[in-house]
């Protein structure tokens, strides 16, 4: 997590107006608090949202339907904290102003979409209210528990594969649809309360300064997974000018470099990285993906055939070292998207990707990459479509809608 003061006319971190927002990456996701009065906690949904989604599909990242993940990290976007009790169900007022008016549809024609890839944000809005309504309605105990267990058995619908698990623990999913509506136009909502062990003491904790070059690259990479790397090199050289030995600071200069197309630069500086350390993983790391850059920058069919190469064999080294590392693997895949190169080689590694990091949609953008180069536009669309659906997060969301314009 990342909290500081961003505010000035430029707003260098700001993304869409957001104060807080969570970027989503191959490892943890990244929760950024970039003004002190979100802080507080009053950008706190918005943080939960981003963060369920990432939980759920790393924890479960068997794709469940839509409306039934998208539902519960609504419901799970409400949790409040007050030691020892956890609360959640508190009703969303946003949505509540959407759906109130507007009589649910059959749920088999609102949550099975045959054509969710040309949604426009609000038909995402809309799509995101109507099931944390059906969650909030199925989730959040009645008196005899039915509601519950008909969300069990939707459960072991899916994970036996039947041919119609929405049927099979509802029964008539228009019926459920007028009992979901009725729900919402309800003036109190039930919530849940659960009480908890709860051994951290905010008072206890201690306030300890952060020395100025590691302040620094932590900005620096929010910078990079901003994708804004001139911002990111600023940060970089700032923190080197503090601490001129800081490893990560040399490091993430590399890659700032590398992401501006300045690769003989950034080859310069990556060896006076590898000149403090070697050894280090993550500078072998970079060390890879600048040779996946000279491919992509290279002008001639056999300068960049032979770069793609070189470049895989680096991820391989790296991958020969450390078997379980995410992003050579992810990286060794992206080789593939070189143009010239064979895509579909690319799927084994993105397999393999899928493994070490599950439900990550890093991994969904690059197979999707991966298969609109192959030929195979009809896979491509649906998976950035669910990329987008899937994701809070508006980078990543981004991204997805590229691949998705690139096809039309």
């Amino acid at each position: 997590m990342l909290a500081f003061d961003d505010r000035s006319l430029t707003r260098p971190f700001g993304l869409r107006d957001a104060k807080a927002y969570a970027l989503p990456t191959l490892g943890a996701p990244l929760l950024v608090l970039r003004t002190p009065d979100a802080w507080d906690g009053s950008e706190k949904q918005a943080l939960s949202l981003g963060y369920a989604h990432e939980l759920l599909r790393r924890r479960d990242p068997t794709r469940r339907p839509l409306w039934f993940e998208t539902g519960l990290c609504e419901l799970a976007s409400t949790v409040e904290v007050a030691p020892p009790v956890v609360r959640i169900g508190r009703p969303l007022a946003e949505h509540l102003i959407l759906l109130r008016d507007r009589p649910l549809p059959s749920l088999r024609s609102t949550f099975d979409p045959s054509d969710f890839a040309g949604w426009s944000e609000p038909a995402r809005a809309l799509f995101a209210a109507r099931a944390w309504a059906v969650a909030h309605y199925l989730t959040l105990r009645d008196a005899r528990g039915a509601r519950v267990r008909a969300l069990d058995r939707y459960r072991e619908a899916l994970d036996a594969q039947e041919r119609d698990p929405l049927a099979a623990a509802f029964g008539d999913p228009s019926a459920l649809a007028g009992l979901v509506h009725e729900h919402v136009r309800r003036d109190r909502f039930q919530e849940i309360g659960l009480r908890t062990e709860w051994s951290w003491q905010a008072d206890a904790a201690q306030l300890a300064p952060v020395a100025p070059a590691r302040a620094r690259s932590a900005l620096g990479e929010l910078a990079l997974a901003l994708e804004r790397p001139a911002l990111a090199r600023d940060y970089f050289e700032r923190a080197l000018r503090a601490d001129a030995r800081d490893l990560r600071a040399q490091r993430g200069l590399v890659a700032a470099l590398r992401l501006a197309g300045r690769v003989e630069q950034a080859a310069a500086q990556l060896e006076r990285a590898r000149a403090l350390a070697p050894d280090d993983p993550a500078t072998g790391l970079e060390t890879a993906e600048l040779a996946l850059a000279r491919a992509q920058a290279a002008a001639g069919a056999a300068e960049r055939a032979e770069a793609a190469a070189a470049a895989r064999a680096r991820f391989r080294e790296l991958l020969a070292r450390a078997p379980n590392a995410a992003a050579a693997e992810l990286g060794l895949a992206r080789s593939y998207l070189v143009e010239g190169e064979a895509s579909a080689e690319g799927r084994p590694a993105i397999a393999r990707a899928r493994s070490l990091a599950p439900g990550s949609l890093e991994v969904d953008l690059v197979e999707a990459r991966l298969a609109a180069r192959s030929g195979r536009s009809a896979e491509a669309r649906l998976i950035a479509a669910e990329v987008w659906l899937r994701s809070p997060a508006a980078t990543t969301r981004a991204a997805a809608r590229e691949i998705l314009d690139s096809l039309e």
